[in-house]
């Protein structure tokens, strides 16, 4: 379980979105301090997100920018990823990802695993299942979804990471949770039977991935 940190001051607002994110100063139960950017419940659709602070050296991708060569296979792996987890928030316009030139670091997925009540909807390893439109307007485009459309795909190290997701992997996951996140447990059960059901046919996600990406 994640360790509990007690918030001790107050920096700054990160932006003037309208979950309002704020950079807090917390310390550990060991002492340790640590920055976390947060969103208060208030403002938080699911009503409980927090982050570490990424060190010095990383910045918000410059929209329109084209992706360096040497991160294309990361971007890649990154929009395959949002795509198996059903998460609609790394936009053109919200990115929710950051370089420092060598990598990426991608945060808030607060709207993940959200696929009830979406109209036509269905699981990435059905057909039909990966949808990438064209001509969707950047508040709800992929950040990287047309610069990497018709590339070449290798998900190879993607699917080494679904074989590794063990039953006893899913129970760890369950058991990282802290219990005020966990209610009446039903969610939880519903996303982790989700990801088990996309480790048993992952090979069939990528495909279509693969597919329609072209």
């Amino acid at each position: 379980m994640p360790a509990p940190l007690t918030a001790i001051r107050f920096h700054r607002p990160m932006s003037v979105r309208r979950t309002g994110p704020c950079l807090l100063g917390c310390v550990s139960d060991d002492g340790g301090e640590i920055e976390v950017v947060v969103k208060f419940s208030a403002g938080c659709e699911m009503k409980n997100f927090g982050s570490r602070k990424l060190p010095p050296g990383f910045a918000t991708i410059p929209k329109e920018r084209p992706i360096p060569h040497g991160l294309r296979g990361a971007a890649m792996e990154i929009l395959a990823f949002d795509t198996f987890i059903a998460n609609p928030d790394r936009t053109v316009d919200n990115p929710n990802c950051q370089s420092n030139g060598r990598e990426f670091a991608i945060f808030d997925h607060e709207l993940a695993f959200f696929m009830d009540g979406i109209l036509g909807w269905k699981p990435p390893w059905e057909r039909s299942g990966v949808q990438f439109p064209k001509g969707l307007p950047p508040k709800v485009r992929h950040v990287f979804l047309e610069e990497l459309r018709g590339q070449e795909v290798d998900l190879s190290r993607l699917m080494g990471a679904f074989e590794a997701i063990s039953p006893a992997r899913l129970t760890e996951y369950r058991a990282a949770l802290p219990p005020t996140w966990v209610g009446d447990g039903a969610r939880v059960d519903q996303v982790l039977q989700y990801i088990e059901a996309l480790q048993a046919n992952a090979k069939k996600a990528i495909q279509h991935f693969t597919e329609t990406l072209r």
